[in-house]
């Protein structure tokens, strides 16, 4: 039995991943990561992107918590089939994936393929390690919606036909690795923000084993993308208001 490596959070996302490759026959390590380094992570930010646009984000998440408690209904819905994560527990959890202690661990794994869901960007240090290949599932059509909320900013850009998932390898770019397939998928008058990444990494698990097999026989192929690179960041609330009047985007 070929042994898979997540690392993930415990999120909604990991656990479709878990399930559809413990389903597909292959034994699952989950590596969790409990990131807690927020209050850098918003300092970080604001360095790169300004005050004012940031304090709008932060103002926008108390919308994204309503979201996500009214879309309750719809959330179950997507993930009917797919068990809690609750029913899997980690070989790890750490801090930080890039830590000496989590690359000594995962050092000792021998995993044949390593996946990835929702961590911070791999370090070269830690990419190092594996010998076997390591992919991400990203929430967005490469290289076109680089970063987060992919599928968000293509319904906003009127570019419904890119809202979709890639997986793709990794390396220590932003979602910057070679294509290996794209799930391309819509939605429902049911689903919003809280619901468009569920809808994106159901449509990229039909496509996952056997983008999975594929590389572990030595038969994937890399597409070529023809879309041009660009990154995301996440909404305002000024930025999602317009958003949900103007365009219609929930």
């Amino acid at each position: 039995m070929k042994r898979l490596v997540v690392l993930g959070r415990a999120s909604a996302s990991t656990q479709m991943l878990i399930q559809t490759m413990i389903a597909a026959g292959y034994a699952v390590y989950w590596v969790e990561e409990r990131r807690d380094d927020k209050k850098q992570l918003l300092l970080r930010r604001i360095n790169k992107q300004g005050l004012i646009k940031v304090f709008g984000q932060v103002c926008f998440m108390l919308v994204q918590k309503y979201l996500n408690f009214s879309s309750k209904k719809r959330r179950q819905e997507i993930l009917n089939g797919f068990d809690s994560i609750d029913s899997i527990k980690p070989v790890l959890t750490t801090t930080n994936v890039n830590s000496p202690e989590s690359i000594a661990f995962l050092g000792t794994l021998s995993s044949d393929i390593v996946v990835l869901s929702g961590t911070r960007i791999l370090s070269p240090e830690l990419l190092a390690v594996f010998t076997c290949p390591v992919i991400n599932i990203h929430a967005g059509i490469n290289p076109k919606y680089r970063g987060v909320h992919g599928g968000y900013w293509a319904l906003v850009n009127q570019d419904a036909v890119n809202f979709g998932s890639t997986i793709h390898r990794v390396d220590t770019g932003i979602d910057t690795g070679d294509v290996l397939a794209y799930a391309y998928t819509s939605i429902t008058k049911k689903d919003n923000f809280a619901t468009y990444p569920l809808m994106q990494q159901q449509a990229a698990m039909s496509l996952l084993p056997n983008v999975v097999s594929a590389l572990l026989t030595n038969k994937a192929k890399i597409i070529q993308p023809s879309l041009d690179s660009q990154l995301w960041s996440h909404p305002t609330l000024l930025q999602y208001l317009i958003n949900r009047f103007k365009a219609g985007v929930k």
